[in-house]
């Protein structure tokens, strides 16, 4: 596979660059893989630098920094009409669904995005590699609990990417268990790795989460206290606890979300539910609701704590430092002025049907700015003022609290047991709960989890698995989505020419 092909290439690169960011002395060493992780990973600091360069890599634009969040995935999932008139402007031909390589009408720069989710990840799932091969035998340079919170972090953070892989290049658990899906890679090496089926993948995926789990026991996210800075880079805050600086790694709770997630995918409801009950039991002190003043606050131009993505919620989330460049071209009039113009508005009517025309919901009240006669997004904005708190900033949720509550709804068993973990939910969000006479059925029950996953995820990257998760043959506000098969990415054309799939 190309991923494969290119990974001496990939980890000599990745580690160079960091070292070369903070010591002159890179310029002298020897091109060679090995010899460059020997000299990185001689501290607990090497390790460190290599960790905070494999975030950096998943905060690009063309992964979880823009495209795996807020618009590609969101355009396919249907929360908007694209506006493009710019002469590299491709949203548009997105919403048709054009990356399919059998489509007489694909379009070939549709193509190499989704071609750049494959080689991206695995690209930093080869650092990963690079990262767990060589750390057993450095255990020496780490104090304290570091050597194995950090090893399960890699470990983790390496099985969550190959699920959103699998998410993506996979068909869904239900579709067909036994297609041939992605490879795990888990060696740095030159050799092509065999795909798993769908069902070997998620075994492996939640075997690796496992193993995550149990070396992070001592995690600082779950003990309550201030991490090391090998573990998480500070972020300044008076409002939450030092030990919240872990939602920037893939921590303890992270790792457990993951599992609940993989479980669901796979369809084994009892396991999913057990990994979203543990997180939810410690939901009030861990992932606190977002505070009603922190989002009152949004419309005053002079307030400070406008906390648009629900900070306090996020299990995992990435710092993205860019967003305030890259948000405003997409969602903002300042981007209908931009040459390469790639608008993502959201009309009225899809809007008005996703929250139900209920102006009281905070994510409907807070996060929406007129455009004409339709919306822009505003749950990514970066607001200026000169006091506004950093914590609230470069924040891109992967993974939210609420989203376990919607796993534990649809996993449990008892219909009105489930509905109650909705109704958490609702309240939260300033809807009234829904009683036994609404929701009396397990159906009406999956639609409202269906209409919780639309209001909350918008920006996020998630409604589109949810769709294909559940194999639903239409899609709520895209009347161009007819045909299941575009669930499922086509690999790039390497990992057929260079790879023999």
């Amino acid at each position: 596979m190309k991923a494969l092909y290119l990974t001496k290439i990939t980890i000599l690169m990745g580690l160079v660059l960091v070292a070369l960011s903070s010591c002159k002395k890179w310029l002298d060493v020897q091109p060679e893989t090995r010899l460059v992780q020997s000299e990185l990973f001689k501290t607990e600091g090497g390790y460190r630098d290599a960790m905070a360069g494999v975030y950096g890599g998943l905060s690009s634009t063309s992964l979880y920094g823009r495209e795996l969040t807020f618009a590609t995935m969101d355009v396919l999932a249907g929360y908007y009409t694209p506006i493009n008139s710019g002469n590299t402007a491709y949203y548009e031909f997105f919403n048709s669904y054009p990356y399919k390589r059998d489509n007489a009408s694909k379009s070939d720069k549709c193509v190499t995005i989704v071609d750049g989710f494959w080689t991206g990840l695995y690209g930093q799932v080869a650092q990963l590699n690079g990262i767990i091969q060589t750390i057993d035998g450095n255990k020496k340079v780490f104090s304290g609990d570091n050597y194995s919170t950090l090893k399960g972090e890699a470990i983790g953070l390496r099985a969550f990417l190959h699920l959103d892989l699998l998410r993506m290049y996979g068909s869904s658990y239900v579709t067909d268990p036994m297609q041939k899906a992605i490879p795990f890679v888990d060696t740095l090496s030159s050799q092509v790795t065999k795909l798993m089926t769908v069902d070997e993948a998620c075994n492996k995926i939640i075997q690796e989460l496992q193993r995550s789990l149990a070396l992070m026991v001592n995690d600082p996210i779950k003990q309550g206290r201030a991490p090391s800075d090998i573990l998480a880079s500070a972020v300044a805050t008076t409002t939450l606890a030092a030990y919240h600086n872990r939602r920037y790694h893939f921590n303890y709770y992270a790792v457990k979300a993951a599992l609940a997630r993989a479980y669901l995918w796979k369809g084994d409801k009892a396991n999913a539910l057990r990994y979203a009950k543990e997180i939810i039991a410690e939901q009030p002190t861990r992932f606190p609701w977002v505070l009603d003043a922190n989002l009152t606050s949004i419309g005053n131009a002079l307030s400070y704590n406008k906390d648009r993505t629900f900070t306090t919620e996020h299990i995992f989330a990435l710092n993205i430092r860019n967003l305030e460049l890259d948000v405003p071209n997409y969602f903002s009039s300042a981007g209908s002025s931009a040459q390469n113009q790639n608008l993502l508005p959201t009309t009225a009517t899809v809007k008005n049907r996703i929250y139900e025309n209920n102006t009281i919901d905070p994510r409907n009240q807070y996060l929406f700015t007129s455009y004409g006669s339709s919306f822009f997004s505003t749950k990514l904005y970066q607001d200026q003022e000169a006091l506004a708190q950093i914590w609230f900033k470069n924040q891109m949720p992967i993974i939210r609290i609420s989203e376990m509550y919607y796993i534990a709804a649809e996993c449990e068993p008892d219909m009105a047991t489930g509905r109650n973990w909705l109704n958490v939910i609702r309240q939260v969000r300033k809807l009234s709960a829904l009683t036994s006479v609404e929701v009396n059925t397990t159906t009406q029950l999956m639609n409202q989890i269906q209409k919780e996953y639309e209001k909350e995820f918008i920006g996020e990257g998630q409604l589109w698995y949810f769709y294909k998760r559940r194999d639903l043959a239409t899609l709520p506000n895209s009347r161009l989505f007819t045909n299941k098969a575009w669930y499922t990415f086509d690999m790039p054309d390497e990992e057929y020419t260079n790879g023999g799939r």
